[in-house]
């Protein structure tokens, strides 16, 4: 994660004794989303409430490897308090098992092993957590997103032109809390910067700024490149207010970020929304 208020915040944390980091993952629960979108969030948050649980995720986290975390788990299964936990046991019997194939004499051993729900779960997991450099890292429409783009054509070696277009899609106007692209109040139009916490007292203060400033988001606009396959290079929140003068700009500056890869535009598309129709008109006035 490349937001310098998400490091700032989480370096922060980490000095701290582990009961107060605990609290304050409680704290900043307050306002994630909590919607039937978010099953796995509050799944994770309920989970984090276990001591045990969150002396792992922390080791995880804020660990240079992962031996803290295994030593972590070890100690509590010595000390008997995940014998109750099906999901580690599951884990657990699976490792046993390549285990015992393993140092079998019998040829046939490596055959017929099955894996439990659990360990499937646990092996998804392991690579849901690796970090992609193609993944989108910013919502807004940065360079280094068009790079993504242009990295991902060079591999399928496509060379020729691509289309651009834009639109908007309704959302329901609400603010959380969320580190998915650093450590920010999301839902409202307002820059980034303005909506960044670095600690959880933070969090109530920026969401009266934007109530304050009526600037929730009502909509989000996603530039895409469709057909090689579609890839959206940037989810901008709006409040459908967006005029014909803001969409050009905002083309205007992919264009030029496309131009530094020798990324070739050939058309925008757009629907017939009025703003859309009046980006449409001041393109034609541009020097190709």
């Amino acid at each position: 994660m490349n937001d310098p208020s998400f490091k700032h915040a989480k370096e922060a944390e980490a000095k701290l004794p582990l009961n107060i980091q605990h609290e304050k993952q409680l704290s900043c629960g307050k306002f994630t989303p909590h919607n039937l979108s978010s099953a796995k969030t509050r799944d994770l948050q309920d989970k984090l409430n276990d001591p045990i649980v969150f002396d792992v995720f922390n080791c995880l986290e804020h660990g240079q490897d992962g031996t803290e975390c295994f030593l972590a788990l070890y100690k509590a299964t010595r000390e008997g308090k995940l014998s109750k936990s099906q999901t580690f046991m599951d884990i657990c019997s699976v490792f046993e098992e390549k285990l015992w194939r393993a140092s079998s004499s019998n040829p046939n051993s490596k055959f017929g092993i099955h894996y439990n729900k659990n360990y499937k779960n646990f092996m998804i997991l392991m690579l849901l957590v690796a970090k992609f450099d193609d993944a989108l890292q910013n919502p807004d429409l940065i360079f280094e997103n068009v790079v993504c783009v242009k990295r991902l054509l060079d591999i399928i070696k496509y060379e020729r032109p691509v289309s651009v277009g834009s639109d908007c899609t309704k959302v329901r106007a609400r603010l959380s809390y969320s580190q998915d692209f650093g450590s920010h109040i999301l839902g409202s139009v307002l820059p980034m910067d303005q909506c960044e916490v670095n600690d959880a007292e933070d969090i109530e203060v920026v969401i009266n700024n934007v109530k304050e400033a009526m600037a929730m988001a009502t909509q989000v606009r996603a530039p895409a490149i469709p057909k090689t396959p579609m890839i959206v290079v940037a989810l901008l929140a709006t409040d459908g207010k967006d005029t014909g003068q803001k969409i050009h700009e905002l083309q205007m500056l992919f264009l030029r970020m496309a131009a530094r890869l020798s990324l070739k535009v050939i058309t925008f598309s757009a629907d017939g929304a009025a703003s859309e129709l009046v980006a449409q008109a001041l393109m034609d006035y541009e020097v190709s």
